[in-house]
């Protein structure tokens, strides 16, 4: 079964589909580093645009009901490859252990001011198969990791983490909760 996936939290066109899904591979298409707050590019470096176009694929991912984790194969295009070596530190921080299989290559179109285009594929277990309607809001690269069993506005906390969270109603509201071991949320 194919289904389109789609979030106002990336960028997105009506020339292509921000992720499909298919059976338990999610495959998002190639995002660049437009902050969709703003509508402008995240910054001018290759790290701030490789952190917000990776921060764009981890929010299609979370509305299809994966995480990083099940990231399993990684497209990066250069605009030129001088950018390579900071690429790498910022991608470093949002894959530091058992990271997926990547290419890097050369965009070959010119985009004004664009310095890097990134594409992924994820495959997973079973929540992969069908999206969450209770899906956390899009996760956001701000250098913190979740807090545990805080309760805080759905939209207001930045945060970039592999820890994929997971939202559940409570008496006090949302509540993020870590990821559970094996993949299972609350």
């Amino acid at each position: 079964m194919r289904e389109v996936i789609n979030t106002p939290s990336a960028p997105s066109s009506q020339l292509y589909s921000q992720a499909v899904k298919a059976g338990q591979y999610v495959y998002v298409s190639g995002l660049v580093g437009i902050d969709t707050s703003t509508g402008n590019l995240a910054g001018a470096t290759i790290q701030e645009q490789t952190r917000q176009a990776l921060a764009n694929c981890e929010a299609i991912l979370h509305v299809a009901g994966a995480a990083l984790d099940d990231v399993v194969e990684v497209g990066v295009l250069l605009t030129n490859p001088t950018g390579f070596e900071g690429m790498n530190k910022e991608y470093a921080m949002w894959f530091p252990a058992e990271p997926p299989t990547r290419y890097v290559a050369k965009l070959g179109v010119e985009i004004p001011n664009v310095l890097v285009s990134i594409r992924l594929t994820a495959f997973g277990p079973e929540r992969i198969t069908s999206a969450r309607s209770d899906a956390c809001p899009p996760l956001r690269h701000g250098g913190r990791t979740c807090p545990t069993s805080q309760p805080i506005a759905a939209a207001a906390w930045p945060i970039r983490s592999r820890t994929h969270c997971a939202r559940r109603a409570s008496g006090l509201g949302l509540v993020w909760l870590p990821r559970l071991s094996g993949g299972t949320h609350p």
